[in-house]
């Protein structure tokens, strides 16, 4: 809880900060910029999502992972990564979740509600005649957080969707659908 409420923390004061108008792909390397003081070590939005909570994993895209091997800021990586975490940060843009603030007694409940929440308001969308389920693009960034197979990741949504024929479809079609990502709207959220 603590992890996630810093990093929303950190972007929102970043776009204040560095005086973001639209969106936050004005500023170069935006989640590398902001960067906060924790102990001893400096953490960059970066480091706290990729390195902490998602247990040190690469960036999408990149070739390294945040924390070298003799970096000591490792023993802050999450090992038993929650990918629900991904229904929980906020970049500042338009397609991402709802701001909440995160309780450690709460967590496991507080990130079921933003997975329903995130998913049901527009995030999943389901073309039956298609057999096509379009899915946020955090599915395709951060697709082996949620599962190995596309089939693991509409199994993984599905008991997140409100309507019951929805969760039961894709339970049942998971292995024979096809998925798309949904376009990801970086302006900024000023809801």
């Amino acid at each position: 809880a603590f992890w996630i409420n810093l990093f929303n923390v950190m972007v929102i004061h970043g776009v204040i900060a560095l005086g973001v108008r639209d969106s936050v792909k004005e500023v170069t390397r935006f989640f590398r910029r902001i960067r906060y003081r924790i102990g001893d070590h400096f953490f960059s939005a970066d480091d706290v999502e990729h390195g902490i909570l998602r247990g040190n994993k690469r960036l999408p895209g990149s070739l390294l992972r945040p924390f070298g091997a003799g970096d000591p800021r490792r023993e802050y990586a999450i090992e038993d990564v929650d990918p629900r975490l991904h229904f929980a940060l906020v970049c500042a843009s338009s397609s991402c979740p709802p701001i909440e603030i995160y309780e450690a007694e709460r967590l496991d409940e507080d990130l079921a509600i933003s997975g329903r929440t995130f998913l049901n308001a527009g995030g999943v969308r389901i073309d039956r005649s298609g057999r096509t389920v379009y899915l946020p693009k955090i599915f395709h960034w951060y697709g082996n957080d949620f599962g190995g197979s596309r089939e693991e990741r509409l199994r993984f949504v599905a008991p997140y969707l409100y309507r019951e024929e929805d969760r039961q479809f894709l339970e049942q079609e998971a292995g024979s659908l096809k998925v798309r990502f949904l376009p990801y709207d970086w302006r900024l959220n000023r809801t």
